[in-house]
């Protein structure tokens, strides 16, 4: 159990670099008081999760809270972990997929689903991405797989 998890925070670790390397330019100046948020809920349990980043002074900090839990629980990963994962979260509220315009000709159907929200806040300005269901495009099934990996690796340092 203790292997998996190291060879996840790992793997994860890896993507989320290769995440920042692939958006250069979005980085989080050390000198600006930015929140990341990332929550997902819904499905049958209706248990809302939210991972919770800020970074003010270039110290980031991270915590994760489950909505039928009372206290939230520190994220316990490397620093350039938690600057990296800001980085890859604003880059990713920067460009949400495309949504294509509903035709009506389809009924979409979506039970037991569970449904991701990032919100990156810099200042006064604030961003955000919702999911939709069913994804109807394959650019917005990878944006979400890619929001989904970032999710489980900060997840996983939460103790």
């Amino acid at each position: 159990m203790a292997l998996t998890g190291m060879v996840s925070r790992t793997i994860g670790q890896i993507v989320v670099g290769l995440g920042v390397l692939s958006c250069a330019s979005a980085s989080v100046s050390p000198d600006s008081a930015v929140e990341a948020i990332l929550s997902r809920g819904g499905g049958l349990s209706g248990i809302t999760e939210t991972i919770r980043i800020s970074s003010k002074g270039g110290e980031p900090v991270a915590t994760r809270q489950l909505s039928n839990e009372n206290r939230s629980r520190t994220v316990r990963l490397p620093k350039a972990t938690l600057d990296s994962s800001l980085a890859v979260i604003e880059s990713l509220v920067n460009a949400p997929p495309r949504i294509p315009a509903d035709t009506g000709l389809l009924l979409p159907i979506c039970a037991d689903v569970i449904l991701t929200h990032i919100e990156f806040r810099r200042g006064g300005r604030a961003q955000f991405a919702q999911e939709e269901c069913p994804h109807r495009t394959p650019e917005s099934e990878t944006y979400w797989e890619r929001v989904d990996r970032l999710f489980r690796l900060l997840a996983s340092g939460a103790l």
